[in-house]
């Protein structure tokens, strides 16, 4: 991985193990200190899922080697270009493993497919016959290596303007005993730096036992 960034994970590791390690309740601080870990490294992924997205190429020659290795024509309009060398993450795999530094497994994949794959779904609109198909189209590719962004994705990009305050929290649900353990809690969120509604957040156990956040933050 490149740059999510090893700092931060070295930071969440000795929390989420603090947490681990604790086999039902757990204290409000605790909670606390890994939340305040969890949220803010999730929302560079948010706008990667939801929002504007990873920084398109400027260089010429990024994108001109970008067609040549595809095969296709300068002239022709793309809909993916290629993922600035500054930006971010330059690979799925970084995408995947930061995701995964994060979230749980199951919302993960969930990303995953969002963002790598695209997603369909098919609406009834009160009528057999009335039927209406909505698309959502991979968000990144990664073509010989080069991991691509799709142009129009700005035109979907949600307000990702709601930020956390992970000293004002509340455990409302302590399941950390149970075959599937979670917890529960309820974190004071603000909206363009102004109080806005409590979230609930859940967090799980990933398969070696630290916590991840199954619940988007966005």
């Amino acid at each position: 991985m490149k740059k999510l960034p090893i700092l931060l994970l070295s930071l969440l590791l000795p929390l989420t193990v603090l947490l681990s390690s604790c086999g039902g309740s757990v204290s409000e601080a605790e909670v606390s200190a890994v939340l305040g870990e969890l949220i803010p490294a999730s929302y560079p992924l948010n706008e990667i899922y939801f929002g504007e997205g990873l920084p398109i190429s400027d260089d010429r020659a990024d994108v001109e080697a970008f067609y040549a290795a595809a095969g296709m024509d300068n002239d022709i309009s793309l809909n993916y270009h290629p993922v600035s060398p500054e930006a971010l993450y330059t690979t799925v795999e970084e995408i995947r493993e930061a995701t995964l530094a994060v979230f749980s497994e199951s919302y993960s994949n969930y990303l995953f497919t969002l963002a790598f794959d695209g997603l369909s779904s098919v609406f009834n609109e009160n009528t057999e016959e009335q039927l209406t198909q909505t698309v959502s189209y991979a968000r990144y590719m990664e073509t010989d290596g080069i991991l691509t962004v799709r142009m129009n994705i700005g035109e979907e990009a949600m307000p990702l303007n709601r930020t956390y305050d992970t000293n004002d929290i509340e455990i409302i649900r302590d399941k950390l005993s149970g075959a599937h353990g979670y917890l529960l809690v309820e974190v004071q969120s603000y909206v363009d730096g102004q109080p806005d509604v409590k979230v609930e957040v859940k967090l799980v156990k990933n398969a070696d036992g630290q916590f991840r956040l199954d619940s988007p933050t966005y």
